[in-house]
């Protein structure tokens, strides 16, 4: 007998009943039969009745294998188109950005200016055919002075000094300074002025060239004698000869003294007549100098019928009150003008405002006069028969030239 298989419920139950017993189904004439061993397709459902039922999920239909005949706008394609549409978005995107770097270059390039080197930085640049040298230093050779010494007979009277320095073109500038501007001022352009009586010496200075220039104001009384005459009761014997150890010296700091007489035969210094030119350089008492001022002036000794002169120098401004702080801060040397016998010796240094020592070397601009030794100038000829009477021993520091004026006198003869 023939079975049949309820579309519903898939129970199965003999051909010949009308119904299902278990749901009570109507038979289909459609419906499959138990014998069938074959599934059937059903082309328009498109799928396949198994024992279960319809409605059995072993019936839900199923994809076949290898079907790839998906409707058009179905949702199977869209993984594939969002990979699309992705790559285009990234694709623009970088358009975008180079787009926008191009533009803030331009940007700043444009309207940003150029921002200007700052100082004290170096550029690297090819050596220029025209580039300019530092100017030549042309000294000079010779000053050309037609007065060298000058007689003024009243006070406040002026003279203006003829000089000039050569070459024409030297760069080195021409100073002028007093030795005593109680007796003479002189300007930066070489103008004297008469102050009061008494001898001056004005010195030109062209770099390594100096000239004197002698001023003597004849107003007034310029010699005053510092001791009493002579007692006229002093016996002088008959072979004394008056004699001072020195005919020049020089002086160089405030309040310094010097002894120029030595007791002989008996004679003593204060049976000698002392007298100076100018007290206003220095003083005397009884054979015994005191510096006071920068400047030149003689010393005289009186006894009986002899008289011996000698010069002195002073080599320093004497300082006031509120002035010499800003000195400190310079470099000075120790000497500016000195005055020695041959064979004798001094020591020149260059000290700044702490007493430090400068490393420095001395020279001098005339040969054979002096020796140099370091700092240590030794007098080895006389200088009397040099224009100036004496030779310039110089150093130089950081382009700064510091001399001293240096007399060498030669012991007399015995006639």
């Amino acid at each position: 007998m023939s079975k049949v298989i309820c579309d519903v419920c898939g129970t199965t139950y003999p051909e010949t009943s009308v119904s299902c017993p278990i749901c009570g189904c109507a038979k289909n004439t459609t419906t499959q039969t138990a014998a069938d061993s074959a599934p059937q397709a059903d082309s328009g459902a498109g799928y396949t009745y198994v024992k279960g039922g319809r409605f059995s999920k072993s019936n839900v239909r199923k994809r076949s294998k290898g079907e790839k005949n998906y409707s058009r706008g179905s949702s199977n394609q869209k993984p594939e188109q969002e990979k699309t549409n992705i790559g285009l978005i990234v694709v623009v995107m970088i358009l975008l950005l180079a787009i926008v770097a191009v533009l803030i270059y331009i940007g700043v390039r444009v309207f940003t200016p150029d921002t200007p080197q700052p100082s004290g930085t170096s550029q690297s640049t090819l050596p220029s055919s025209t580039g300019t040298s530092e100017p030549e230093t042309v000294p000079c050779t010779g000053i050309d002075l037609d007065d060298e010494t000058i007689t003024l007979s009243a006070e406040g009277s002026a003279w203006l000094l003829n000089v000039k320095a050569e070459p024409a073109d030297t760069t080195d500038k021409m100073t002028f300074a007093s030795s005593n501007d109680l007796v003479a001022t002189v300007s930066p352009s070489g103008n004297i002025k008469a102050i009061g009586p008494g001898e001056a010496v004005i010195t030109i200075t062209c770099g390594q060239i100096v000239k004197e220039c002698r001023v003597i104001c004849t107003f007034g009384d310029a010699t005053q004698p510092t001791t009493n005459p002579t007692d006229p009761t002093v016996n002088i014997p008959a072979d004394f000869v008056l004699k001072l150890n020195r005919e020049d010296f020089t002086m160089s700091n405030e309040g310094e003294k010097w002894t120029l007489y030595t007791e002989t035969n008996g004679v003593k210094a204060s049976d000698i007549t002392w007298t100076v030119d100018d007290p206003a350089v220095a003083t005397v008492e009884n054979g015994r100098v005191t510096a006071v001022n920068y400047g030149d002036t003689q010393v005289h000794a009186t006894i009986g019928d002899q008289t011996v002169s000698c010069w002195v120098r002073v080599r320093f401004h004497a300082a006031t009150e509120g002035e010499g702080e800003e000195e400190g801060e310079k470099l000075k040397l120790n000497k500016t003008d000195v005055t020695i016998k041959v064979d004798e010796t001094f020591t020149l240094t260059l000290t700044n405002s702490e007493g430090v020592k400068m490393n420095v070397e001395f020279t001098a601009n005339e040969e054979g006069y002096v020796t140099i030794d370091g700092g240590r100038i030794t007098g080895a000829k006389g200088t009397a028969d040099l224009d100036n009477k004496y030779v310039i021993v110089s150093a130089t520091y950081e382009d700064v030239t510091y001399s001293c004026k240096v007399r060498v006198t030669e012991p007399k003869t015995e006639e």
